[in-house]
């Protein structure tokens, strides 16, 4: 079944049983066309956004609204953090953007505007 990926947004990553972070945005890498990122908010000890990659995400379990990863709870809070200076220069340069950014523009063809992008 095909999903929304801004359906994601606002559920648990669950780090080996314990579902304290949620998930708030995706980054897109606009090149390649695909999600690189979740963008976590982990709860409640840190309360700060982290940048935590795919590779380490299961599968989304739609009735629970949550999703499982393979790293510890204490391993999410140490990813890197977002947005910090390094990751809006490594944004830039790899025109990676989140989905909430990539929702505001405009799609384009050759001969004349296309639509705009939802999800």
């Amino acid at each position: 079944m095909l999903r929304s990926a801004n359906h994601l947004r606002g559920y648990w990553l669950d780090a080996q049983g314990r579902g304290h972070n949620r998930i708030v945005d995706l980054l897109v890498d606009t090149k390649q066309w695909r999600v690189t990122h979740v963008v976590v908010k982990t709860f409640p000890w840190l309360g700060r956004r982290v940048r935590v990659p795919v590779s380490v995400l299961g599968v989304p379990r739609f009735r629970t609204a949550s999703i499982t990863t393979t790293l510890t709870r204490e391993a999410v809070g140490h990813q890197p953090p977002f947005p910090a200076t390094e990751a809006r220069r490594e944004a830039a340069e790899r025109r990676r953007y989140t989905l909430k950014r990539l929702r505001k523009h405009g799609l384009q063809a050759t001969d004349g505007p296309q639509g705009a992008l939802y999800d």
